[in-house]
């Protein structure tokens, strides 16, 4: 098993037969994509250049790699040494694929001839990029993939204090949460609107270059546990994206027991199919609509 970060290279025992091999680097390579975070800090490069090799050369040495991320985990791998090789294809590495299909279609080609195996955590990330791969190459991958989302680990919501309690951030009575990158796909600012118009308290937890309405309740870039806590006590998760997969905060909002509010975007139509907490929403009146409904 290979992580990405910023730590030093450095193995770990987890005990039994998985031994995990920090890396180093992968900071580069997250939402919203190697352009805008190279942009940030431009010393990533260094990092960022050096991470595929070092998993590619790491993986030499074992029979079975799981690697997350088709770019930069498993393509240098497969180039470099011939494993058995899981390749777990997420958002960001479909979506950068998928906008340059030729690109696209070499890698997946030579993935499939070193013999990989493919898991995509939402059905329309698998579907979106067999699109551009054309018939026969698309055939090939979807024989030769699956969609399984990642597995998360929920506490209990017991266990999570309710924020309304602390003296700050001032979160009073009921409240709904938006949980993201400040990003024009993710559109916090229209989630700011839609909360607005609809008379109820917004709570963004996040960052990232846009600047929200001033007196909006941004509470910056939480821990997960205190992401948490938000969510397992806010009235309903909105999500306002129009590009999404599988949103680990929607599933984390089911576990949590949390209703959801959100446009369809990835698998989330399918998932509230079988969730009656999930409301999918066609446009912004609606949106607001099910806002207002939250307090009845």
């Amino acid at each position: 098993m290979f992580a990405a970060g910023e730590a030093p290279l450095r193995s770990t025992a987890l005990g039994g037969s998985i031994d995990v091999r920090w890396l180093g680097g992968g900071a580069a390579y997250g939402w919203p994509g190697v352009a805008a975070r190279l942009g940030e800090q431009p010393l990533r490069a260094i990092r960022a250049l050096a991470f595929p090799l070092r998993a590619a050369f790491s993986s030499r040495g074992f029979d079975r790699v799981v690697a997350h991320w088709i770019i930069p985990s498993a393509f240098p791998s497969a180039i470099f040494a011939t494993p058995d090789l899981e390749i777990w294809a997420h958002g960001a590495d479909v979506r950068a694929l998928s906008r340059a299909p030729r690109f696209a279609r070499a890698v997946i080609s030579v993935l499939l001839r070193r013999g990989a195996h493919f898991v995509f955590v939402a059905r329309s990330l698998r579907d979106a990029l067999v699109e551009v791969l054309g018939r026969e190459l698309g055939r090939m991958l979807a024989q030769r993939s699956r969609v399984e989302p990642a597995p998360i680990d929920v506490p209990d919501r017991a266990t999570l204090s309710d924020p309304r309690g602390d003296r700050e951030p001032r979160v009073s009575g009921r409240f709904v949460v938006w949980v993201g990158r400040f990003l024009d796909a993710k559109r916090p600012l229209l989630a700011a609107e839609l909360a607005r118009h609809a008379g109820v308290q917004i709570v963004f937890i996040g960052d990232g270059p846009l600047a929200l309405p001033a007196g909006a309740l941004a509470l910056g870039k939480l821990s997960r546990d205190e992401t948490l806590r938000f969510i397992a006590h806010a009235s309903a998760l909105v999500s306002t994206s129009v590009e999404e997969g599988c949103p680990t905060v929607v599933r984390e909002a089911q576990a949590l027991g949390t209703p959801v509010i959100a446009f369809a975007a990835g698998d989330l139509a399918e998932r509230s199919r079988k969730d009656p907490k999930i409301t999918i929403v066609e446009d912004e009146r609606a949106f607001v609509a099910a806002l207002r409904a939250l307090g009845r």
